[in-house]
Order: structure tokens, then C-alpha cells, then sequence
């Protein structure tokens, strides 16, 4: 069975203190008989502002880009979902000012998300999955690589989002 989702949620980035508004899409082949789907995940560039210590304001161009194909299981009222992706801070900015350009700047390995589904969900109409994942720290930012790797290195990140089946 094929069904593809459309995504809307935000991910809090723990040390950074901000969201990051998320929007994309989910394409999966469900195995119902056997419980367990593969699909392909499709993140759409995002923008955040933080404050770096608390106080310092800061943007950020961030891509998150699937690493292989995300799977899970299927059940009767509910999901998980395993899949991992590379997090690219292509754009950063301090007061404004350019830090960081292009896409060298990213994680050093890729985040494991591992989501499970709160309430009822429905393969067929969708449902929302929610779940905390770890990052790494990042490499090639330029010459603020070690800071800026201290502030997104973090274990505690939370995900939220809703998947609404297309028709």
C-alpha cells in the first residue's frame, strides 16, 4: 500500500532555545500484513531565530536532509518511525552579520530520530509522531566551528509534527 504525507510540525533545538518551523513530505510503502513501512523523507529548507547564550540574536538557514530511507512499524491506531538525516546550517547570521554561507556547514553525523505516534493514528488520513533526538556537533562553519559546534551539539531536542495523507 502507498500513501504519501504531507508534513507541518517544529523541531526545539535544546541549547539553541528557538523552534524551527518544519514543512515537508512523506512518501511510504506500507506492509500492513506485516506491520512495517519504508518510505522517503522530503524536509523543505527552514529558517529560525535563537538567542545564542540567551541573549545574543541569531539566524539560521537550516536543511534537513534524509540519510537513506526512514522505516517503521504499523499497528492499529499507531506508528513509529526510525530514520535519520543531516542537519546543513547554510546560512548563519550574528546581529545580523554573516558567519557561516553555503552548505560545508553541518553536523558531523547524521541525528537519529526515533518517533512514535501520540493519539490515534490512521494510515489512511495521518496522525501526529513526536519524539526527542540528539545532534552532533557541526564542522567546516569557519573560524567559529568550535563555538558554534558547542551550541548545536545537544541531546534533548524535541520534534512535533503532523502528517496529513494527500488524496
Amino acid at each position: 500500500m502507498k500513501v504519501s504525507y504531507g508534513i507541518t510540525g517544529s523541531t526545539n533545538l535544546q541549547n539553541l532555545g528557538g523552534p524551527l518551523p518544519l514543512k515537508g513530505t512523506f512518501d511510504a510503502v506500507a506492509d500492513l500484513a506485516a506491520g512495517k513501512y519504508v518510505g522517503d523523507l522530503k524536509l523543505d529548507p527552514t529558517k529560525g531565530s535563537f538567542k545564542v547564550f540567551g541573549f545574543l540574536p541569531s539566524d539560521a538557514d537550516v536543511k534537513l536532509v534524509a540519510v537513506g530511507q526512514p522505516s517503521g512499524t504499523v499497528a492499529t491506531g499507531k506508528i513509529t518511525f526510525n530514520g535519520k538525516v543531516n542537519v546543513i546550517l547554510s546560512k548563519l547570521t550574528l546581529f545580523g552579520l554573516p558567519i557561516s554561507q553555503g552548505d560545508a556547514c553541518q553536523t558531523t553525523a547524521p541525528a537519529d530520530m526515533k518517533l512514535a505516534s501520540t493519539g490515534n493514528f490512521d494510515v489512511l488520513k495521518g496522525g501526529k509522531i513526536t519524539g526527542t533526538y540528539g545532534l552532533a556537533g557541526v564542522k567546516d562553519c569557519g573560524f567559529l566551528s568550535p563555538i558554534i559546534s558547542a551550541l548545536v551539539q545537544s541531546s534533548k531536542n524535541t520534534i512535533d509534527l503532523s502528517l496529513v495523507a494527500k488524496v
